[in-house]
């Protein structure tokens, strides 16, 4: 019965966002807005969610928190009956923010989030708290983080986004010393060497990089006795140094370019004072 009642809401979604294209973006973008309250409860009484989801806050800012009135407005429902998610757009003069949130063990937490707001305003706006179990929201910065419970093959099967990761990064831009660009070798202090986990597997362990609050790329960390190749870049400690190298022998697959190089991971080096410039 919940299952059906769940899937006869996402129709009814789906179904208001059509007839809504049909008509002038301002009365579209005001209709999607104000269906908010709608969906949510769609949610909260369609029984889409167990029983200690219900009457949750669900964290999507609503034109009168935001800087200025939205223009653009879109929100998907997806998830599970136990994990249920948002996934929303929200773009207005000057500002734009992509989410997904999803709600387990009673509370909404933030999944990723991409956005040029600042700290401040994603505070005000209840897209930011110092105690989000997702640090990756943070929105500054480089870091590392640990796939949850994932094979390096079976998390390369997965998009991106959608990877479930560790609470925490178990590396940041304040592990480095510095960065060097030409090589992609991070040189580490003491205790971010003491991070890097001793047992890894000969497959690796799977990791993404993230820069400003952006997922950029899967990766793995790797061990120098392992004869195994790999389809990504992988990142092996040597005295003191996490070295970065592509993976398949240093070879890029044909149109592909180097996911190390994404100039969304330099700037937020940078802007942490850690960058070797290229040379």
């Amino acid at each position: 019965m919940k299952r059906a009642i769940f899937f006869a809401t996402v129709l009814m979604i789906a179904a208001v966002l059509v007839s809504a294209c049909s008509q002038p973006t301002e009365k579209v973008t005001r209709e999607r807005f104000d269906y908010q309250k709608s969906l949510i409860d769609g949610i909260n009484e369609g029984g889409a969610k167990a029983e200690n989801h219900k009457g949750l806050a669900w964290r999507i800012p609503d034109g009168k928190t935001l800087p200025s009135e939205p223009y653009h407005g879109v929100y998907a429902l997806g998830g599970t009956l136990e994990k249920p998610e948002i996934k929303f757009e929200i773009q207005g003069e000057g500002y734009y923010i992509k989410a997904v949130e999803y709600a387990e063990g009673g509370r909404v937490v933030i999944k990723s989030l991409d956005t040029n707001l600042d700290k401040k305003t994603l505070k005000m706006i209840n897209l930011y708290s110092d105690t989000d179990a997702k640090p990756e929201s943070d929105m500054r910065g480089f870091a590392v983080y640990l796939v949850k419970d994932m094979k390096t093959f079976a998390a390369s099967q997965v998009s991106l986004v959608e990877l479930a990761l560790e609470d925490k990064p178990f590396l940041t831009d304040d592990d480095l010393i510095s960065y060097s660009w030409r090589d992609h070798k991070l040189k580490l202090n003491e205790d971010a060497i003491a991070k890097i986990p001793q047992a890894i597997p000969l497959d690796g362990r799977p990791v993404v990089v993230v820069a400003d609050g952006q997922r950029i790329y899967l990766g793995a960390l790797w061990t120098p006795v392992s004869s195994l190749s790999a389809s990504m870049p992988t990142m092996t400690l040597y005295n003191g140094y996490l070295s970065i190298e592509l993976g398949n022998s240093g070879q890029l697959s044909h149109g592909k370019s180097d996911p190390r190089d994404n100039a969304r991971i330099y700037k937020a080096l940078k802007d942490a004072g850690k960058l070797q410039q290229r040379s």
